[in-house]
Protein backbone atom coordinates (compact mmCIF):
# COMPACT_ATOMS: atom_id res chain seq x y z
CA UNK A 1 0.00 0.00 0.00
CA UNK A 2 1.52 3.32 -1.07
CA UNK A 3 2.10 6.33 1.13
CA UNK A 4 -0.73 8.85 0.95
CA UNK A 5 0.34 12.18 -0.57
CA UNK A 6 -1.72 15.27 0.20
CA UNK A 7 -3.27 16.99 -2.78
CA UNK A 8 -3.48 20.77 -2.34
CA UNK A 9 -6.64 22.75 -2.95
CA UNK A 10 -6.04 26.42 -3.77
CA UNK A 11 -9.09 27.57 -1.80
CA UNK A 12 -9.00 25.29 1.23
CA UNK A 13 -5.22 25.51 1.65
CA UNK A 14 -5.04 29.23 0.89
CA UNK A 15 -2.53 28.78 -1.91
CA UNK A 16 -1.05 31.90 -3.49
CA UNK A 17 -0.94 32.11 -7.29
CA UNK A 18 2.16 33.96 -8.44
CA UNK A 19 3.80 34.72 -11.79
CA UNK A 20 7.43 33.58 -11.76
CA UNK A 21 9.74 35.52 -14.08
CA UNK A 22 12.23 32.67 -14.51
CA UNK A 23 9.49 30.28 -15.66
CA UNK A 24 7.35 32.97 -17.35
CA UNK A 25 4.27 31.22 -16.02
CA UNK A 26 2.19 30.98 -12.86
CA UNK A 27 2.88 28.65 -9.96
CA UNK A 28 1.10 28.08 -6.66
CA UNK A 29 2.81 28.78 -3.34
CA UNK A 30 1.99 27.43 0.09
CA UNK A 31 3.53 30.03 2.35
CA UNK A 32 6.98 30.58 0.84
CA UNK A 33 7.20 27.11 -0.71
CA UNK A 34 6.37 26.37 -4.33
CA UNK A 35 3.81 23.58 -4.67
CA UNK A 36 4.72 21.09 -7.44
CA UNK A 37 2.08 20.61 -10.10
CA UNK A 38 1.63 16.91 -9.31
CA UNK A 39 0.63 17.81 -5.73
CA UNK A 40 -2.33 19.90 -6.87
CA UNK A 41 -5.82 18.44 -6.88
CA UNK A 42 -7.91 18.36 -10.05
CA UNK A 43 -9.71 21.65 -9.38
CA UNK A 44 -6.46 23.47 -8.62
CA UNK A 45 -4.75 22.08 -11.71
CA UNK A 46 -7.64 23.31 -13.80
CA UNK A 47 -7.26 26.77 -12.27
CA UNK A 48 -3.54 27.10 -12.95
CA UNK A 49 -3.83 25.55 -16.42
CA UNK A 50 -6.38 28.19 -17.33
CA UNK A 51 -4.16 31.05 -16.10
CA UNK A 52 -1.09 29.76 -17.94
CA UNK A 53 -3.07 29.16 -21.12
CA UNK A 54 -4.09 32.82 -20.97
CA UNK A 55 -0.42 33.78 -21.02
CA UNK A 56 0.34 31.48 -23.95
CA UNK A 57 -2.61 32.71 -25.98
CA UNK A 58 -2.18 36.41 -25.22
CA UNK A 59 1.46 37.56 -25.77
CA UNK A 60 0.66 41.11 -24.64
CA UNK A 61 -0.59 39.81 -21.30
CA UNK A 62 2.61 37.82 -20.88
CA UNK A 63 4.64 40.90 -21.77
CA UNK A 64 2.87 42.92 -19.07
CA UNK A 65 3.49 40.22 -16.49
CA UNK A 66 7.18 40.02 -17.40
CA UNK A 67 7.50 43.81 -17.18
CA UNK A 68 5.81 43.93 -13.77
CA UNK A 69 7.98 41.10 -12.44
CA UNK A 70 11.19 42.74 -13.66
CA UNK A 71 10.08 46.04 -12.14
CA UNK A 72 9.48 44.34 -8.80
CA UNK A 73 12.93 42.75 -8.82
CA UNK A 74 14.51 46.05 -9.77
CA UNK A 75 12.71 47.83 -6.95
CA UNK A 76 13.92 45.24 -4.46
CA UNK A 77 17.50 45.56 -5.74
CA UNK A 78 17.56 49.36 -5.49
CA UNK A 79 15.99 49.24 -2.04
CA UNK A 80 18.69 46.78 -0.93
CA UNK A 81 21.26 49.42 -1.94
CA UNK A 82 19.55 52.06 0.18
CA UNK A 83 17.94 53.87 -2.75
CA UNK A 84 14.43 55.23 -2.35
CA UNK A 85 12.37 54.89 -5.55
CA UNK A 86 9.43 56.78 -4.13
CA UNK A 87 10.73 60.32 -4.56
CA UNK A 88 9.12 63.18 -6.45
CA UNK A 89 7.25 62.12 -9.57
CA UNK A 90 5.22 64.08 -12.09
CA UNK A 91 1.73 62.69 -12.55
CA UNK A 92 0.93 64.73 -15.64
CA UNK A 93 -0.88 62.81 -18.38
CA UNK A 94 1.19 64.74 -20.90
CA UNK A 95 4.45 62.95 -21.74
CA UNK A 96 6.11 66.17 -22.86
CA UNK A 97 8.10 66.69 -26.06
CA UNK A 98 11.69 66.43 -27.15
CA UNK A 99 13.90 66.74 -30.19
CA UNK A 100 14.41 63.71 -32.41
CA UNK A 101 18.06 63.46 -31.31
CA UNK A 102 17.14 63.67 -27.64
CA UNK A 103 14.58 60.91 -28.10
CA UNK A 104 17.17 58.66 -29.74
CA UNK A 105 19.67 59.42 -26.98
CA UNK A 106 17.22 58.67 -24.16
CA UNK A 107 15.94 55.54 -25.90
CA UNK A 108 19.53 54.28 -26.02
CA UNK A 109 20.18 55.28 -22.42
CA UNK A 110 17.02 53.75 -20.95
CA UNK A 111 17.54 50.49 -22.86
CA UNK A 112 20.74 49.83 -20.92
CA UNK A 113 20.62 47.20 -18.21
CA UNK A 114 22.29 47.21 -14.81
CA UNK A 115 22.50 51.00 -14.55
CA UNK A 116 20.70 53.50 -12.35
CA UNK A 117 19.42 56.61 -14.08
CA UNK A 118 18.50 59.60 -11.99
CA UNK A 119 17.76 63.30 -12.20
CA UNK A 120 18.41 66.27 -9.97
CA UNK A 121 16.00 69.11 -10.77
CA UNK A 122 17.55 72.57 -10.81
CA UNK A 123 15.39 75.27 -9.28
CA UNK A 124 15.66 78.86 -10.48
CA UNK A 125 17.62 80.03 -7.47
CA UNK A 126 20.39 77.54 -8.33
CA UNK A 127 20.66 78.27 -12.07
CA UNK A 128 24.00 80.03 -11.74
CA UNK A 129 25.45 76.90 -10.14
CA UNK A 130 24.63 74.56 -13.02
CA UNK A 131 28.05 74.72 -14.66
CA UNK A 132 29.75 74.01 -11.34
CA UNK A 133 27.43 71.06 -10.69
CA UNK A 134 28.09 69.47 -14.07
CA UNK A 135 31.86 69.99 -14.06
CA UNK A 136 32.68 69.58 -10.37
CA UNK A 137 29.87 67.34 -9.11
CA UNK A 138 26.55 67.76 -7.33
CA UNK A 139 26.86 68.86 -3.69
CA UNK A 140 25.04 66.34 -1.53
CA UNK A 141 22.86 68.26 0.89
CA UNK A 142 20.31 65.67 1.98
CA UNK A 143 17.54 66.12 4.51
CA UNK A 144 17.76 66.44 8.27
CA UNK A 145 16.39 62.92 8.68
CA UNK A 146 19.47 61.46 6.97
CA UNK A 147 22.08 63.29 9.07
CA UNK A 148 23.12 60.36 11.20
CA UNK A 149 26.52 58.84 11.79
CA UNK A 150 25.72 55.49 10.17
CA UNK A 151 24.43 57.03 6.93
CA UNK A 152 25.46 60.68 6.50
CA UNK A 153 24.85 60.70 2.75
CA UNK A 154 21.88 59.25 0.91
CA UNK A 155 21.89 59.58 -2.87
CA UNK A 156 18.11 59.73 -3.18
CA UNK A 157 17.90 62.75 -0.86
CA UNK A 158 19.33 64.68 -3.81
CA UNK A 159 18.63 62.52 -6.86
CA UNK A 160 15.33 61.01 -7.99
CA UNK A 161 15.66 57.43 -9.22
CA UNK A 162 12.99 55.03 -10.45
CA UNK A 163 12.70 51.26 -10.73
CA UNK A 164 11.77 51.82 -14.37
CA UNK A 165 14.50 53.90 -16.01
CA UNK A 166 12.11 54.90 -18.78
CA UNK A 167 10.31 57.18 -16.33
CA UNK A 168 13.30 59.48 -16.65
CA UNK A 169 12.05 60.65 -20.04
CA UNK A 170 8.79 62.04 -18.66
CA UNK A 171 10.47 63.46 -15.57
CA UNK A 172 12.98 65.39 -17.68
CA UNK A 173 10.20 67.00 -19.70
CA UNK A 174 8.24 67.84 -16.54
CA UNK A 175 11.12 68.95 -14.36
CA UNK A 176 9.41 72.31 -13.81
CA UNK A 177 6.65 70.58 -11.86
CA UNK A 178 9.13 70.70 -8.96
CA UNK A 179 9.66 74.27 -7.70
CA UNK A 180 9.50 75.62 -11.28
CA UNK A 181 12.81 73.97 -12.11
CA UNK A 182 14.71 75.21 -15.19
CA UNK A 183 15.94 71.73 -16.06
CA UNK A 184 17.69 68.70 -14.62
CA UNK A 185 21.03 67.06 -14.17
CA UNK A 186 20.94 63.64 -15.83
CA UNK A 187 22.83 61.02 -13.85
CA UNK A 188 23.94 57.48 -14.69
CA UNK A 189 25.52 55.11 -12.17
CA UNK A 190 26.39 51.49 -12.99
CA UNK A 191 24.89 48.98 -10.56
CA UNK A 192 28.39 47.68 -9.88
CA UNK A 193 29.39 51.09 -8.47
CA UNK A 194 26.60 51.26 -5.91
CA UNK A 195 28.76 49.31 -3.46
CA UNK A 196 31.67 51.70 -4.06
CA UNK A 197 32.34 55.27 -2.97
CA UNK A 198 30.54 57.39 -5.56
CA UNK A 199 31.37 60.66 -3.82
CA UNK A 200 34.30 63.07 -3.70
CA UNK A 201 35.23 65.84 -1.25
CA UNK A 202 36.02 69.26 -2.72
CA UNK A 203 38.46 71.90 -1.44
CA UNK A 204 35.79 73.38 0.82
CA UNK A 205 35.02 70.04 2.41
CA UNK A 206 31.70 69.64 0.64
CA UNK A 207 30.71 66.11 -0.34
CA UNK A 208 29.77 65.86 -4.01
CA UNK A 209 28.52 63.17 -6.33
CA UNK A 210 31.50 62.28 -8.50
CA UNK A 211 31.06 64.26 -11.75
CA UNK A 212 31.88 61.18 -13.81
CA UNK A 213 28.33 60.04 -13.08
CA UNK A 214 26.77 63.29 -14.33
CA UNK A 215 25.96 63.02 -18.02
CA UNK A 216 25.03 66.69 -18.28
CA UNK A 217 22.33 69.32 -17.87
CA UNK A 218 19.00 69.07 -19.72
CA UNK A 219 17.28 72.49 -19.90
CA UNK A 220 13.51 72.56 -20.19
CA UNK A 221 11.74 74.95 -22.55
CA UNK A 222 8.13 76.01 -22.95
CA UNK A 223 5.48 73.32 -23.39
CA UNK A 224 7.61 70.73 -21.61
CA UNK A 225 10.11 70.56 -24.47
CA UNK A 226 13.69 69.32 -24.08
CA UNK A 227 16.08 69.92 -26.94
CA UNK A 228 19.47 68.60 -25.90
CA UNK A 229 21.84 67.72 -23.09
CA UNK A 230 24.72 70.08 -22.26
CA UNK A 231 27.73 68.07 -21.10
CA UNK A 232 30.76 69.08 -19.09
CA UNK A 233 32.76 69.17 -22.32
CA UNK A 234 30.21 71.54 -23.84
CA UNK A 235 30.53 73.90 -20.90
CA UNK A 236 34.32 73.76 -21.06
CA UNK A 237 34.66 74.08 -24.84
CA UNK A 238 31.92 76.56 -25.69
CA UNK A 239 31.59 78.66 -22.55
CA UNK A 240 27.87 78.67 -21.90
CA UNK A 241 26.48 81.47 -19.83
CA UNK A 242 23.09 82.37 -18.39
CA UNK A 243 21.09 85.04 -20.23
CA UNK A 244 17.74 86.48 -19.17
CA UNK A 245 16.97 88.50 -22.30
CA UNK A 246 14.63 86.05 -24.02
CA UNK A 247 11.01 86.36 -22.89
CA UNK A 248 12.22 87.32 -19.42
CA UNK A 249 13.55 83.81 -18.86
CA UNK A 250 17.07 82.79 -18.05
CA UNK A 251 18.24 80.30 -20.64
CA UNK A 252 21.59 78.82 -21.46
CA UNK A 253 23.47 80.24 -24.43
CA UNK A 254 26.99 80.21 -25.77
CA UNK A 255 29.08 83.21 -24.76
CA UNK A 256 30.40 83.35 -28.32
CA UNK A 257 27.54 84.57 -30.51
CA UNK A 258 28.87 82.59 -33.46
CA UNK A 259 27.80 79.43 -31.67
CA UNK A 260 24.18 80.51 -31.06
CA UNK A 261 22.95 78.48 -33.99
CA UNK A 262 24.06 75.25 -32.32
CA UNK A 263 21.34 75.67 -29.72
CA UNK A 264 18.81 78.10 -31.11
CA UNK A 265 18.12 80.06 -34.25
CA UNK A 266 17.23 83.70 -33.66
CA UNK A 267 15.50 86.48 -35.49
CA UNK A 268 16.19 90.16 -34.86
CA UNK A 269 13.94 90.25 -31.78
CA UNK A 270 15.75 87.37 -30.11
CA UNK A 271 12.66 85.17 -30.41
CA UNK A 272 13.26 81.46 -30.39
CA UNK A 273 12.36 80.08 -33.78
CA UNK A 274 13.37 76.87 -35.59
CA UNK A 275 14.28 74.15 -33.11
CA UNK A 276 17.84 72.97 -33.56
CA UNK A 277 18.38 69.32 -34.52
CA UNK A 278 21.84 69.16 -33.00
CA UNK A 279 22.54 67.41 -29.74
Amino acid sequence: MGIFTKKFDYEKDFLRLQFVLEYQRYVFYYGKEEVPYYLLNKKTKKKIDFENDQLLNHPQLLQKKVYAAKLGKRYEFLSSKGLDCEGFESFSKDDGNMSHEMKLYLDYLTAKENVVLGIHRIKKSSENDVIDMVISGLIMTGHSSSIIVENPIKLTDNVSVYADNKKIMKELTHADAYKSAIGSLLIEIPDADLDKNIYIVDDKGDIRLNPKYILGFVPIEDNHYIRRIITAEDFKNYGYCVDSKVDGKKLFFYQDESHYGDLYSYNKNLDISEKSRRL
